[in-house]
């Protein structure tokens, strides 16, 4: 197994004298750049679906302009800032190899119905429920 994963957004790149392969430790393997370029990849990929949807299910960008259109002019900016920040932070854990993310694709599920419900039937409570699926993000990001 691969021990050694790169954080999408804040991968660490290390050039060493050879610049082909680097290790996590003398018990783990040696990992080449190849591999790590091919998981800084595949992170990518994952997060522009999840960015801009796939197959049957909506983007984050399709949820944002959602709630962006329920959303008083005068809080559109702020609720932008809000919601791309936190689809962000979601779509940058989701993304990661299965063994290692703490955020899954049924999260996403529950938080993108939560949010479609709001829209639908209390969009004055979107606020709130944005405030919650933040600080459950963050409580699984600690």
């Amino acid at each position: 197994m691969l021990k050694f994963f790169c954080a999408f957004w804040g991968v660490l790149f290390v050039q060493l004298s050879g610049g082909v392969s680097c290790s996590w430790s003398s018990e783990d393997e040696v990992v080449s750049s190849s591999e790590i370029s091919e998981q800084v990849m595949e992170e990518q990929r994952w997060y522009n679906r999840f960015q801009q949807g796939y197959l049957m299910f909506d983007g984050w960008q399709e949820i944002e302009k959602t709630v962006l259109t329920v959303t008083p002019v005068e809080e559109r900016e702020a609720r932008q800032a809000r919601l791309n920040e936190l689809g962000k932070k979601i779509g940058k854990e989701w993304s990661r190899d299965n063994e290692v993310r703490r955020i899954d694709t049924a999260m996403i599920k529950n938080w993108g119905k939560i949010l479609k419900n709001a829209v639908e039937s209390e969009p004055e409570k979107i606020k709130e429920v944005l405030a919650q699926i933040s600080s459950e993000v963050d409580s699984l990001l600690r």
